[in-house]
């Protein structure tokens, strides 16, 4: 086996099982209706269901997340949407953001809310295009961006819509709003993107992960918002989830098993910017995930108690939830493994929290968010609960 097979199974041993500590907080009590997305927005936390046509709502103030409750007190407050909803876009780096939007997948609407007062404002409608992914940029000029990512004929597009900071209270104007095509189909080479992440610190930059029509076909793209100008990079196959480390040098991407029919594609993608390949580190490879990984989240610093024992600090923690309803963890700072322990192949998750369908993380409190699919249930971890690794016989669910 050459050195870079033996890295690459050393790095797969470090993508671990997740499992809790004695008692793991979950959210009280709601009826979700398949929670398919999060979203973190200021201080709180949207989900979209994506069985109905609502937004739930917690307050992540305290120690204790808790639903946010409606005008009947026996409620939890919910922000009416497009018929199932997935996309949530916020704007990250507000101290006080005012709007969020939500992006049905089965209408050409997008619905726009309020953040300040939880409520819906309107819905725009597309009449020639499919909205397929958003991502909202914070801020600028009393406006903010909002990027689309569209299908149409000929493959798909990336187009721009300009909110300004009025519409929070004077949602009539939405009706007048209308967006501008930024990069037309040949210049995404046909693509349709799948999902958007907007750089961190550099806010030209915006990732798109593209699907095209054959077996297995996509790539990653990054386009620079000042010129417009798109670069491709085929990092494996079409991609699922997209998400920047903290400092804005490397990608982490998700590639989308349920697109590849008779290739293979499977696994999570650490794509450099700075030299704009695939992580050296991995030997310029995906690291296999067991299972269909479906979920993607580059959280904060977590201690992590090993299969030992013993206790190692992470400064950036890679979560991948997959449709096994399992969790797999990576130093994403170093990518090198230094978490050991082994994969549990064999443990069936609990009914419950069938299968991990969405990751948010909340830089403020250094909290995790999980919604789970089949479970209809959200979930999260905190520093107060350390992450406990450990093999099948070893692993425990998270509580009710």
């Amino acid at each position: 086996m050459s050195r870079s097979s033996n890295r690459r199974a050393l790095l797969l041993s470090s993508l671990l099982l997740l499992a809790a500590c004695e008692s793991v907080p979950a959210l009280p009590a709601v009826a979700l209706d398949g929670p398919s997305n999060l979203a973190i927005a200021g201080s709180y936390l949207f989900i979209a269901n994506g069985g109905g046509a609502r937004l739930g709502v917690v307050e992540l103030g305290g120690k204790s997340p808790r639903y946010v409750k409606a005008p009947n007190p026996l409620e939890a407050l919910e922000l009416p949407t497009s018929p199932l909803p997935t996309a949530v876009a916020a704007p990250a780096g507000e101290a006080q953001p005012l709007l969020l939007c939500s992006l049905s997948t089965v209408s050409r609407e997008l619905a726009l809310h309020s953040i300040p007062r939880l409520v819906t404002l309107g819905k725009l409608a597309f009449a020639d295009v499919m909205p397929l992914a958003i991502a909202l940029a914070p801020a600028s000029e009393g406006a903010r961006t909002l990027y689309l990512g569209v299908e149409l004929e000929g493959g798909g597009a990336l187009m721009s819509l300009t909110l300004p900071d009025s519409l929070e209270s004077s949602p009539e104007e939405l009706a007048a709003l209308a967006p501008t095509e930024l990069i037309a189909p040949e210049a995404l080479f046909s693509l349709r993107p799948q999902v958007l992440a907007l750089s961190p610190i550099d806010p030209t930059l915006l990732a798109v992960g593209g699907r095209g029509a054959g077996d297995g076909e996509g790539a990653l793209l990054l386009v620079d918002l000042a010129g417009p100008q798109v670069e491709r990079f085929d990092i494996g196959g079409p991609i699922r989830a997209l998400s920047f480390d903290r400092a804005g040098t490397r990608i982490f991407a998700l590639l989308d098993d349920e697109a590849c029919l008779t290739t293979a594609c499977n696994g999570l993608v650490v794509f450099d910017l700075a030299t704009r390949v695939l992580a050296p580190e991995l030997g310029g490879a995906p690291i296999a995930i067991p299972g269909l990984p479906r979920a993607l989240a580059v959280a904060g610093a977590a201690s992590v108690i090993l299969t030992d024992g013993s206790r190692r600090e992470v400064e950036e923690l890679v979560v991948v939830g997959s449709s096994n309803g399992l969790l797999y963890l990576l130093d994403g700072r170093t990518l090198e493994p230094g978490l050991e322990g082994e994969l549990a192949t064999s443990y069936v998750w609990d009914e419950l929290y069938s299968m991990p369908s969405a990751l948010a993380y909340d830089s403020l409190a250094n909290r995790l968010f999980i919604s789970w699919l089949g479970g209809e249930r959200v979930t999260y971890l905190s520093p107060e609960f350390p992450l406990r690794l450990g093999t099948a016989a070893g692993f425990t669910p998270l509580s009710r």
